[in-house]
């Protein structure tokens, strides 16, 4: 049993570390704990071919509460994802990324947050329906391959179990296809889709 008054305050240095089955690299972080508090600061790290870093604040007694930041850049999706996707179907691409959510309870249904998506020259997944759309309006011989959404984009806002999209936009060489509406934690969807040419 630690008594009150136990406490730390120290650096954490690992080569290499694994969170959630996936592999990081050259990960930092300094370390303060506290019988009511416990920070995770300047988190820094390396993960496919890409960076991270991040800050995570919990009060562990009432009102007990949360704040989480996290930032990566320049990883490569197809490396985050290529134990996730058949060899026939991959996926490329850069991604940047950042969040921050904070609840002032510690559940769920009063967190809050924010967050920001990008990919770029990437080879996402295959545009449904696409290829004999445009095959029939260029009157060119049919595509070899569907087009896939080389581009994505996403600004999103979250409270409770909820997530709004408030900007989010796929991408071709040829069109674009944006959506706005909401998204549970639980998968429920409540979508606005709109293909533009």
């Amino acid at each position: 049993t630690l008594s009150p008054t136990f406490s730390i305050d120290g650096a954490v240095r690992n080569a290499r570390a694994t969170l959630f089955d996936r592999e990081l690299t050259a990960m930092a972080l300094n370390l303060t704990y506290r019988p009511d508090y416990v920070h995770l600061g300047n988190i820094d790290g390396k993960a496919y071919s890409g960076e991270f870093e991040g800050d995570v604040e919990v009060y562990l007694q009432e009102p007990r509460s949360f704040k989480v930041r996290f930032q990566a850049r320049r990883v490569h999706l197809g490396e985050m994802l290529k134990e996730d996707l058949p060899r026939n179907n991959p996926m490329s691409g850069t991604v940047e990324a950042r969040l921050e959510l904070e609840s002032p309870s510690g559940n769920v249904e009063d967190m809050r947050g924010r967050g920001q998506i990008r990919v770029n020259e990437g080879s996402l997944f295959r545009v449904p329906g696409l290829r004999p759309i445009l095959a029939v309006l260029s009157r060119v011989t049919p595509l070899d391959n569907e087009p896939r959404f080389t581009r994505a984009e996403a600004d999103f806002t979250a409270a409770g179990e909820e997530v709004r999209l408030h900007h989010c936009r796929l991408s071709t060489d040829l069109n674009d296809v944006d959506a706005d509406g909401t998204i549970s934690i639980y998968g429920d969807l409540n979508l606005v889709v709109e293909p533009k040419v």
